[in-house]
């Protein structure tokens, strides 16, 4: 049977991406979440799984920027489980990244911002980026190959992040059980004999639904594959990294 290679991608880590405010919630528990889905990528079906995780800094929408020690902290683990980091944004704010047309010199200083923020914590620069929004404006691509990145969006979109405070249509805030039904229904929709049956990059987020449903999540995935004839793979290539 031949493979289908899925690239599983994180976005708006090492925090949960469903927070807007870390008043009186401890290191380890904004950080439960990223631990909750590290946890299960290491032991899905006995093989531990690679990911890429798109870091978002400690800009918008946080009401209180959280203290640079848990980005520290959750970065550390990210790397120490054998996964990538990727540049998201340092400010998730979408008046900068809906409009980076008019905005050039706001996009260029987030992504500025970031690599001085996010840099230090890592051992190797990181060298793929995914805007916020799944921004596409030319500056996005200037600023990329000035530095040696490349970009990457996806190709299904789990719609895991519909229940988060800034999200673009919010939905099933209160309904985990019909959330869960409704990632199950988009990913079914996306895998089909037809069409995206070879593989792909799988965008989800780091937040505590996600990190809940992320089990049903992956197998979902991998049930709807072999029902296109093929064996689903959780595999990031090297070719996606340089």
């Amino acid at each position: 049977m031949n493979a289908a290679e899925w690239i599983l991608t994180f976005d708006d880590g090492p925090l949960p991406a469903d927070l807007s405010d870390v008043e009186g919630l401890t290191e380890e528990q904004l950080l439960a979440p990223l631990a909750q889905i590290l946890h299960h990528l290491h032991h899905y079906a006995l093989q531990p799984l690679q990911a890429v995780f798109y870091l978002r800094g400690p800009g918008f929408p946080w009401k209180t920027p959280p203290q640079r020690t848990v980005y520290a902290r959750g970065v550390a683990r990210i790397l120490a489980e054998d996964h990538h980091v990727g540049i998201h944004c340092y400010d998730h704010d979408p008046q900068i990244w809906w409009d980076g047309a008019a905005r050039r010199d706001a996009v260029i200083a987030d992504l500025d911002q970031w690599v001085e923020f996010f840099q230090p914590l890592l051992t190797e620069p990181a060298r793929v980026l995914r805007p916020a929004y799944g921004a596409c404006e030319q500056v996005i691509d200037d600023w990329a190959n000035q530095n040696g990145v490349r970009v990457h969006l996806w190709d299904i979109d789990t719609q895991d992040w519909v229940h988060h405070d800034d999200a673009t249509v919010q939905m099933f805030v209160d309904q985990p059980a019909e959330h869960l039904r409704h990632i199950r229904e988009t990913i079914g929709e996306f895998i089909r004999p037809t069409e995206n049956c070879c593989g792909g990059d799988i965008l989800m987020h780091v937040s505590q639904r996600t990190a809940d449903h992320l089990p049903e999540i992956l197998d979902c995935i991998a049930d709807a594959t072999r029902s296109c004839g093929r064996e689903p793979r959780f595999h990031v290539p090297q070719a996606y990294l340089s």
